[in-house]
């Protein structure tokens, strides 16, 4: 099972990713890895362990939940379901997957600074020991987590609705009255989380939806119309409510949180027409790092940046409009 997953993504990492993308994906790498090491020299080592620490815990438990999602897969669904079912082989796949994992990141971390190596391989051992336990955990049987669930469903696909938009800035309008007699840093504070959790909800991104409107034949201006419109909504209103009853300053954070929001939305439309969810996140994730590097070292570049990444982005996107792949 771990060659045949192993040349699966070879494969299509091959496919997905052309010779240019491979040289922009390295020179990112590059340039997030010098950013890093430029930032970490300024922070205490206490600081640096402990991110260290968590960020292995994120990757343990990434890495144990996709190899369960695919050892799933192909037990019920693969071809290779026979040895799917024989738990030595199941152990023997995670093994190997892990040592993969590891050897990577790993290699990643030392290039950032060697001393963060030990702190990052114990995170890691945590997380993966708690994404494997995770599995042991199952809520069947339980009607009532079924319903929420579905409620739950219910209540994300409406918030693709423009309506969505309008209603969020109402509300978050409504929530900020009572601050309006609180300094000017408590109420910033408090209109920044107000519409970052507001933007959370409304720039959700169905990788299945827009995959099936690129095969569909929609381009990339539909894609954006679609999903970008409860945000631009949401932009329109709450920047105006914000402006007339709580001042400028109020009005400008609500602007740039809710600009950024569709900015990492359009990204995401943009990656999930060229390439799979996972590797969609992970292309958003890299890009968004990157531009963030740049423009804490290299402010006056940073735009530039910006722009080429997501015209080249943008080209790929449109030229994936009807392909069923």
């Amino acid at each position: 099972m771990f060659a045949h997953d192993v040349s699966i993504l070879l494969t299509s990492a091959r496919a997905s990713f052309a010779w240019r993308d491979r040289v922009a994906l390295t020179l990112a790498f590059a340039l997030l890895i010098a950013g890093l090491r430029s930032v970490i020299i300024e922070q205490p080592d206490n600081l640096v362990w402990a991110s260290a620490f968590g960020v292995g815990i994120v990757a343990g438990f990434a890495v144990a939940r996709s190899i369960l999602k695919r050892l799933s897969y192909h037990a019920s669904d693969g071809m290779l379901a026979a040895d799917a079912l024989v738990c030595v082989r199941r152990w023997g796949y995670a093994v190997w997957f892990h040592a993969l994992a590891v050897a990577g990141l790993s290699f990643s971390v030392a290039m950032v600074g060697g001393w963060l190596t030990l702190p990052f391989l114990t995170g890691y051992l945590c997380g993966m020991a708690l994404g494997h336990g995770s599995s042991l955990l199952r809520f069947q049987g339980f009607p009532a987590i079924a319903r929420i669930a579905q409620w739950g469903r219910t209540a994300l696909a409406w918030t693709r609705d423009r309506r969505a938009g309008i209603v969020a800035a109402l509300l978050v309008t409504a929530l900020l009255l009572p601050l309006a007699g609180l300094d000017g840093s408590a109420s910033l504070l408090a209109a920044a989380s107000a519409t970052g959790i507001a933007m959370l909800v409304l720039t959700t991104v169905d990788h299945g939806s827009v995959r099936f409107m690129a095969m569909s034949g929609y381009g990339v201006r539909g894609a954006f119309r679609v999903h970008l419109l409860p945000g631009f909504w949401f932009l329109v209103l709450a920047v105006f409510l914000g402006v007339v009853i709580h001042g400028p300053a109020i009005g400008t954070v609500i602007a740039g949180i809710a600009i950024a929001s569709l900015g990492l939305q359009a990204l995401r439309v943009l990656a999930y027409r060229i390439h799979t969810k996972r590797v969609g996140d992970w292309l958003v994730a890299i890009f968004v790092g990157v531009v963030a590097l740049v423009a804490w070292s290299l402010p006056f570049v940073a735009p530039i940046f910006l722009a080429v990444m997501f015209g080249h982005l943008y080209r790929r996107a449109t030229a994936s409009t009807w392909l069923i792949a």
